[in-house]
Parts: structure tokens; sequence; C-alpha cells
């Protein structure tokens, strides 16, 4: 039976561990909507290079780790830190030095006891259309994406009203409630809004969260091949890296068969995802990619239905509808499809 999606609310994902997997040439270390996830005895890549310091934080703790040089592409990053076996596990700020020398919060590090077999992912996605300034989500939605079972959380699409950076102030405060991480995937809109407000992209980034790997592109790709070398070439490094997931899945703000042809045949010829979720797609795309196998999901619009949950085992994926989420051992009634076929 063929692997399917279905694009009904929430997404369970259950996996066991394998190593964190970091962004570009160009990452700059966790910040907000690309923090790091990593389990004692791991390794997270960083902006900072090999000599410097960086500190987790947390209330009065604080743990200085050293950044070594880089041995691979997993994890991706300008530097690597290896997080000691007996490491204490929760949320962090990550602190490490800027251009300035003054050091300063980067963003956030989670650090879990180890990656659960069983874990749930929220595919949210904003709607900006009663929205013209400030975060597009409400208090109630963050609450019940804290009240779920979910892991990981995914933001796809619509962000804010304005791109302005109160915004994504107000952004950024609102999902640091949540102890779990939260991934931002913006739509263009949102990508050419902050761009306008002269504020940092969140840049391609890929990680895996026990043996399956999301890839997260932004907005989108480019709808040419001239140009596109060093990004895509970035990508196709992190989509070999995954290509031992047991479910290798893309996020994304817009998918369109307008992508550059390189693009295309990279994510879904190549080396083929098993999933895409995107916020929005053009008309006339099916629930199969056509270029092959790759499966789509289109989440819900806030604020009416705005979660997605998917199941997934070794050998099935799930979905159940939310409010009234299932626990782990209830889902089973969902029809299941065979990861091997």
């Amino acid at each position: 039976m063929m692997k399917r999606l279905h694009t009904i609310c929430f997404l369970l994902l259950f996996a066991a561990s394998m190593p964190l997997v970091g962004a570009s040439a160009t990452y700059r270390g966790p910040e907000p909507g690309r923090p790091a996830v990593v389990v004692p005895g791991g390794v997270m890549g960083v902006g900072e290079r090999d000599g410097e310091t960086v500190t987790l934080v947390r209330g009065t703790e604080r743990h200085s780790l050293s950044v070594v040089a880089p041995t691979g592409v997993v994890p991706v990053g300008t530097g690597h830190v290896h997080i000691p076996e007996a490491f204490p596990v929760g949320r962090y700020e990550l602190v490490g030095p800027r251009e300035d020398n003054v050091p300063s919060p980067t963003g956030v590090v989670h650090v879990l006891p180890e990656f659960p077999e069983a874990y749930a992912v929220a595919v949210v996605r904003g709607d900006r259309s009663e929205n013209t300034t400030g975060t597009v989500f409400s208090d109630a939605l963050v609450a019940a994406v804290a009240d779920s079972p979910a892991a990981l959380v995914f933001l796809v699409g619509a962000l804010t009203g304005d791109g302005a950076a109160a915004s994504y102030t107000a952004l950024d405060a609102q999902w640091s409630a949540l102890s779990v991480p939260v991934f931002y995937c913006p739509d263009a809109d949102e990508t050419t809004r902050r761009r306008a407000a002269g504020l940092a992209l969140p840049g391609d980034h890929a990680i895996a969260f026990g043996r399956d790997g999301y890839l997260l592109l932004g907005a989108g790709l480019p709808h040419s091949d001239v140009g596109v070398d060093g990004r895509m070439g970035a990508i196709q490094r992190w989509r070999r890296a995954l290509r031992a997931s047991r479910w290798s899945v893309g996020v994304v703000g817009r998918f369109g068969l307008d992508w550059s042809i390189r693009a295309q045949l990279v994510l879904f010829v190549d080396d083929p995802l098993d999933y895409l979720v995107t916020a929005e797609t053009l008309a006339g795309v099916g629930e199969t990619l056509p270029w092959g196998r790759t499966r789509y999901a289109i989440p819900p619009t806030a604020p009416s239905v705005p979660l997605q949950l998917i199941a997934v085992d070794g050998g099935a994926m799930r979905a159940v509808m939310v409010p009234e989420v299932p626990e782990v051992s209830e889902v089973s009634e969902v029809p299941e499809v065979s990861a091997t076929e």
C-alpha cells in the first residue's frame, strides 16, 4: 500500500534518534525560528568558529562550551559544539560572541533526554487576512498547541501582519512560551516584508529528529536556474545527508511547478522527498507531486482549524482530528500505509 499523507488536523510522528542536522554554509547558529535540538552526548552546529566559546543559559545556570572545527556535513555550521553526556536537559538560551565581541543571546537550544520513539509535530498555518500588524496567531491558538502532545512545531505561511521588527518581537515572545522547538517557514509576502524592514531572513535549514529528516525551505525556491548554484548546492548536500532518513519531509511556505527545474529535480527526482508540507501551492498540483512519489499536504487556515497533525511510525502514517487528540495508542483505527511500498 502506498504511503499516504492525510490533510486533516495535526501530524503525529514516531521516530528514533539521529544526529542533529544544521543549516547552510551561511548558518548563523540557533536564532528565533531556527532553534537547535540535541541530546546529551550529541553535537550541534553553531555560527561561531573553532576556538570560541558559547554559553547555554537557563535561569541561574550557565554552561560554557568550546566550539570546535566542523568535521562534516552533519551537523552543518561554522563550528560544532559537543554536548556532554551528563548535560542537564531543558530549554536554554545560547549566548555567544558577536562582531563587537559583546556576548548576546542569539537563539534557543533544546536539550532533550533522548529522541522519543513517539512524538507529535504540529504544523500551524497563519492567516494574515484579519491582522495588519503584530503576530497573526491568537493566544488561544498558542495555548492549544502548548496543550497538544507536539514535540516540534512548524509555523508555515503568514507569521505577522506587517513584517515589522516589533511584530517579530511579539511573535518570538508569543511562541517562546512553549517548551518545545518552534520553527518558522514564512511565505513570500512575509519574506518581502521582512526584507523591506531590513531584518535578516531565516535561511534554508535541515534538521533530523530521531530517524526522520526535515528540510525547511523558507518561502520557496527560485523560478529560474540562473544564479541558484550556491543555494541548491547546499540543499543538495543536506538532501544527501538526510537520504538514510526513514521519512524525509520538506516544509515550505509555498510550492509551485514554477520552481526552477534544478530545484525540482534535486528534491523530487534525484533524491525524492517522501512528503512536502506547504502553506500554499499552485492550482493543478494533486495529492502526489507530478514528478514522482512525493506527496504533499496543505494545512487548513487559522483561525478556524489552523492545526495539522500526522502520526508516523516505521510502517505507517496516521492522522487525527483536533481538538479531540487521542493518545498515540488510539490512533491505530486511522488507515495505515506501508513504509516499504
